[in-house]
């Protein structure tokens, strides 16, 4: 991947860290470990046609700058989706199997093409997922 879309997705996550985090703390309480999904070209009508059946079961996609809708993508759904092993990348199974809720966020890229770049990150000066939360709560509702 060029160094130029590591450095757009870090801004992008700095930027959005409040509601990044939020999301990610709400969806790990209601349904466990798992990762923000960022779909990077893709509409939220074609985020639907990714596993129907489990769509009810997922939070409602947040809208980031630039109309990239944004969802807690849990890790039960990924082995539903990819299999007993979950997630299609072993670095983003080994993120959301370790990172530390309160303080991470996993966050994945995702593209139409089935390319997904991931990271797992804390930002130490701003509010950790759960003080995100309580600040945030009601844009996610």
């Amino acid at each position: 991947m060029p160094k130029q879309d590591r450095t757009k997705h870090q801004e992008l996550i700095i930027a959005n860290w409040l509601t990044i985090a939020a999301a990610a703390w709400d969806g790990y309480v209601k349904t466990g470990r798992g990762a923000i999904a960022i779909y990077m070209d893709l509409t939220p009508e074609e985020i639907a046609q990714i596993a129907p059946e489990m769509m009810s079961e997922l939070s409602r996609p947040v809208k980031l700058p630039g109309d990239l809708p944004m969802v807690f993508f849990p890790d039960k759904f990924a082995r539903k989706i990819w299999g007993k092993g979950g997630w299609p990348l072993p670095d983003l199974k080994r993120m959301v199997l370790n990172y530390i809720p309160a303080q991470q966020v996993v966050v994945a890229f995702m593209y139409r093409d089935g390319h997904i770049d991931s990271y797992r990150i804390a930002l130490p000066d701003d509010p950790p997922p759960p003080e995100a939360y309580k600040m945030q709560k009601g844009r996610l509702n």
